[in-house]
């Protein structure tokens, strides 16, 4: 497992994995997360995904992306990628030329009924086709083996808003 900590409502949580990645405009090639095995920690219900980064962005060129989930009962056979997100945006440039900013989003995901292993794969989008690049961290924590903690998969922004 990882480190732990809390998080703003007091819950404890375990980092399981994470990994640095970066693309460039035209870019969309899926990052995938080590497999994590839900029995190592008591069979967890609830994952929180992190996506956490810089993006330079051209004048009104965005940044999206998509969340996928792959399960597995032996961590050798793998499902085929089922979609918890479909692409989603998270950054817009304003107009006026290159701007540089952070972005950071988190995905709640119930566990219940899933596989004992499971991977999640992001699928960063650039809009634009030249310039533009992102730099973003992938990481899944361990946010317990409680149902009621995530009670529905969802993304919340920085601001708090959910759009589940």
């Amino acid at each position: 497992m990882g480190l732990g900590g809390k998080d703003q409502a007091g819950r404890k949580m375990i980092f399981i994995t994470g990994m640095g990645y970066s693309q460039t405009a035209g870019a969309t090639a899926a990052v995938t997360t080590e497999a994590f095995n839900r029995q190592l920690t008591e069979n967890t219900y609830s994952l929180m995904i992190s996506l956490v980064g810089t993006a330079a962005l051209a004048a009104t060129k965005t940044l999206s992306f998509k969340l996928e989930i792959e399960e597995s009962a032996d961590n050798s056979t793998w499902d085929a990628a089922t979609v918890l997100q479909a692409t989603t945006l998270l950054k817009t440039s304003p107009s006026g030329g290159l701007s540089t900013s952070d972005f950071a989003a988190q995905y709640n995901l119930s566990l219940y009924g899933r596989k004992q292993y499971v991977r999640i794969k992001a699928t960063p989008t650039l809009s634009n086709t030249t310039t533009d690049t992102i730099f973003f961290s992938l990481s899944l924590f361990d946010t317990g083996n409680s149902t009621a903690i995530v009670t529905d998969d969802g993304w919340n922004y920085t601001d708090g808003t959910d759009t589940a």
